[in-house]
């Protein structure tokens, strides 16, 4: 199966799958002729090649263990980067050891209009009051903005709602960048490595305000779930 993405169109949700594999990391072209109104570059997601490591994501068991622990339901159950697509969650797979050079992050950052950044280190010694903050992370919540992280080093999970409410945790690591739609439900957490270093990119001035569940009235819910609940999502083979 090829690589995914999506894109608005008349207000439905494009999904396009079927790049080969060859197009690991190239970014994909502006896409004027869908109903002429699409007009955005997407990173395309990663997919496996010979030794290529590419993002890993399964549905959550219910257990209440600690939180750091990979949580398969059992049989394991894995979900695609085109089921993640769906939900509106993008994937690239960069060069993070050349994260302050590369130009495939810079030409993302151009399209997308990523104009803020910081970096930040999630460990017990390194982020001030780090139980409280890991704490937090992990509560469930929405935003009104896209969350935008791109690993540079370490590793750890978030987890997305999918739309029937069920868990899926991605496993985030050095060289991934995620970008989780506004509006959808999900929580971070550290694995059982306790070390990330993430970018934090954000269009124009970052906005650090997170709304708890239950938002399920919330302007920014409601336009999520019209998306991509209501059957405006539409798959292209490319």
């Amino acid at each position: 199966m090829g690589a995914s993405q999506w894109a608005r169109c008349e207000g439905v949700t494009v999904v396009v799958v079927g790049v080969g594999r060859r197009e690991i990391g190239r970014r994909v072209p502006f896409f004027e002729d869908w109903c002429g109104k699409v007009k955005g570059a997407f990173g395309m997601p990663a997919m496996r090649e010979e030794g290529q490591q590419t993002l890993e994501a399964w549905y959550m068991d219910d257990s209440i263990e600690d939180q750091r622990l990979p949580h398969h339901v059992n049989p394991r159950q894995y979900v695609s980067i085109e089921q993640l697509a769906g939900l509106g969650v993008l994937y690239w797979r960069l060069d993070a050891s050349n994260y302050e050079q590369d130009p495939e992050l810079q030409q993302i950052r151009k399209d997308r209009g990523y104009t803020y950044q910081d970096v930040i280190d999630v460990a017990p010694d390194r982020l001030p009051n780090y139980v409280d903050k890991l704490k937090s992370f992990y509560i469930e919540h929405i935003h009104m903005d896209e969350e935008i992280r791109y690993v540079l080093d370490g590793s750890g999970y978030f987890d997305v709602r999918d739309l029937d409410d069920r868990w899926i945790r991605i496993w985030t690591k050095a060289s991934d960048m995620i970008v989780l739609p506004a509006g959808i439900y999900h929580r971070f957490t550290l694995d059982e490595n306790n070390y990330i270093k993430v970018m934090r990119l954000f269009v124009g001035e970052p906005v650090w305000v997170s709304f708890n569940r239950p938002q399920d009235d919330h302007p920014i819910r409601n336009d999520y779930m019209n998306r991509f609940r209501n059957g405006n999502v539409q798959l292209c083979v490319g």
